[in-house]
């Protein structure tokens, strides 16, 4: 048995006895002083009675503030390491998006989280989480390598399923009672998926395959990087926006084979990767 629990069971005696007391009291203090008379021996009763009373009464006191403070104890040290949970698990879902890459390193890292979280979150929060995992999973296991790149629509989804998780993260930690406001929350969602859609993230690792081909007087260029994205240029300037649209122009002008579903389906990464391959093996 836990100290928390031996001091509720010490205050819940400790109301027994004062109901008793008082009941007790309330039943024979009359007749007692009836049969004594008063007096000194009268002042004596009344007095032990009145003592008893407020031993009891500080006795339920003082425990009642000790199970206060073992809570507020408690609480201190949950909300702290919910805190240092949602932190970490928002940094690394931060990581899987910024650099558009899934790895094998980082999903490995889900399961613990979520282990965690049904330790010490509210099972509405543990609920957002699953679906930020799952979102995640998926995308994952649709490439069989290591490495598994994010388009920018699966990047706005994932984010939007995090902060649904986020909502719950402050609703879990007392911060709020409520969620976001839709309105507010959509707005949000909007800003973020502006800002993801305007242009590609810059990619710092070295370039392992590259193609080029001219369409309509038109140079274009496509690289892939060893951390697995791909990256398409015009003219030798970088393609901001809907990369997949350059990917379909070079598809149906060289008439590689691949469907409207292949390209709209898989990654960006690995659709790039076969449009190269088919690329190369034609020369």
């Amino acid at each position: 048995m836990s100290k928390l629990q031996e001091t509720k069971k010490k205050s819940q005696r400790t109301i027994i006895a004062l109901v008793i007391i008082g009941f007790s009291v309330y039943l024979g203090f009359t007749p007692l002083f009836e049969l004594i008379q008063g007096g000194v021996a009268g002042a004596v009763v009344g007095a032990s009675f009145g003592a008893i009373f407020v031993i009891v009464l500080t006795m339920y006191l003082l425990n009642q503030q000790t199970e206060i403070e073992q809570e507020s104890k408690k609480s201190e040290r949950v909300f702290d390491e919910k805190v240092k949970l949602y932190q970490f698990i928002l940094n690394v879902s931060k990581d899987m998006v910024e650099d558009e890459v899934l790895t094998r390193e980082e999903i490995m890292k889900l399961p613990f989280a979520m282990i965690n979280l049904q330790m010490i979150g509210g099972d509405k929060t543990i609920k957002a989480f699953q679906d930020v995992f799952s979102k995640i999973n998926n995308v994952y296991s649709k490439n069989q390598e290591d490495n598994t790149g994010i388009d920018d629509e699966e990047r706005v989804e994932i984010l939007k399923i995090l902060s649904t998780f986020a909502t719950q993260c402050r609703i879990d930690l007392g911060i709020s009672d409520t969620e976001i406001d839709q309105k507010l929350f959509d707005d949000s969602m909007q800003t973020i998926e502006a800002a993801i859609s305007s242009k590609n993230a810059p990619v710092d690792s070295p370039v392992t395959h590259s193609e080029e081909v001219i369409i309509n007087n038109d140079e274009y260029r496509l690289d892939r990087h060893s951390t697995g994205q791909v990256r398409a240029f015009k003219n030798k300037e970088i393609i901001k926006r809907n990369t997949k649209a350059v990917f379909r122009l070079i598809n149906d002008e060289l008439n590689l084979g691949f469907s409207e579903a292949d390209i709209k389906d898989k990654h960006t990464s690995q659709i790039g990767k076969l449009i190269i391959e088919k690329i190369n093996q034609r020369k």
